[in-house]
């Protein structure tokens, strides 16, 4: 799970049988720099640790870096204490409206001792020690900048997971093109994807 507030927004996409979610990333496009820091706590020793710091230079360079920190003690006498710790980084380079590249890690690690009050044992209550590392790499290319005529978008991501349950890594490559063109009153769109793993 992905703090939020790596995130600029999340949409969802439903159709019979099939539900997408989608997860898009923040992109600062503003001239000034942008730091966040919170600090939060609550019940049962519940606290939360967040810095980010995003700028953008004047040539069109990026960079976005974030970690979030979550943890959560066990109740008195009881079990069941976990912490999730997240980074974020991005680097870009968007030298103008029609053409842009951008590469951004995101991983996040969590720790999750066994809830022994819970005999199901089911997916949020058992012992897990793993990581998960997602890597993107993308291209953008658009033929004016008012968004109209020809694009292309090149995309390249790989996933990771490695825990204690599942030793060894488990992984998945994702590679896709996506090539658009857009008129005032209609748009067409083709797209490809090829996944390994």
């Amino acid at each position: 799970p992905w703090p939020l507030s790596f995130l600029d927004r999340v949409e969802v996409e439903t159709s019979p049988g099939l539900m997408r979610v989608f997860l898009f990333s923040r992109r600062h496009d503003r001239a000034a720099p942008r730091t966040k820091v919170g600090v939060s706590q609550g019940d049962r020793g519940a606290s939360q640790y967040l810095g980010m710091f995003e700028r953008r230079y004047s040539s069109g360079l990026g960079l976005s870096i974030g970690a979030d920190y979550i943890s959560l003690n066990p109740p008195p006498g009881g079990t069941g204490g976990n912490s999730l710790a997240s980074g974020w980084l991005q680097l870009g380079y968007v030298p103008s409206a029609r053409f842009g590249i951008q590469a951004q890690v995101m991983t996040t690690s969590i720790t999750r001792n066994l809830l022994l009050d819970d005999l199901t044992q089911d997916t949020l209550s058992r012992q897990e020690n793993g990581t998960r590392t997602d890597v993107q790499l993308r291209a953008a290319w658009r033929e004016r900048a008012d968004g109209l005529g020809r694009s292309l978008d090149l995309i390249a991501a790989h996933t990771a997971w490695s825990s204690d349950s599942a030793p060894g890594n488990q992984g998945i490559g994702e590679f896709g093109a996506i090539g658009a063109l857009r008129r005032p009153t209609w748009s067409a769109q083709l797209t490809a994807w090829h996944y390994t793993g």
